[in-house]
């Protein structure tokens, strides 16, 4: 038996969202390249891309033995295209499509998902960029 770990948490997260992020799953964004760590919006050539920092795994709860229910948190970045204020869609939709898909069938840990407080930074008349802050909270047993 696989033992769940934050990193095999994430990597999942990657995996699922690299495969369903799409039109062709329902979704309104074509998901480019999905990353782990932390990278800013110049950092991808071709948007929209993303990325996923866990920021701090914590025990809520100790079980029988050496098991643990954890906590880890996640921040994912999403980033978008924008031509400045005119058209600013693109981020908009992306992290609605990522906050459905943290809640659907195509992630794989999706029962166990707590998602938090998101920001937007649309950009401007000088700032092509668009980025997209999402706290998520994913419960897990460790053992």
């Amino acid at each position: 038996m696989e033992t769940t770990t934050r990193k095999t948490i994430i990597d999942q997260l990657k995996t699922d969202l690299q495969e369903h992020l799409n039109v062709a799953s329902g979704y309104n964004t074509n998901l480019v390249e999905a990353r782990i760590g932390i990278y800013l919006w110049d950092d991808f050539k071709l948007k929209p891309s993303m990325n996923i920092w866990g920021y701090q795994d914590e025990i809520e709860e100790y079980l029988m033995g050496r098991a643990k229910i954890r906590l880890l948190s996640l921040y994912l970045y999403c980033y978008a295209n924008t031509d400045g204020l005119t058209d600013t869609s693109q981020i908009y939709n992306f992290c609605e499509d990522v906050e459905n898909f943290l809640e659907s069938e195509h992630f794989t840990y999706n029962a166990d998902v707590i998602i938090g407080s998101s920001v937007i930074y649309t950009g401007g008349s000088q700032d092509k960029a668009s980025v997209g802050q999402i706290e998520v909270q994913i419960r897990y047993k460790q053992t």
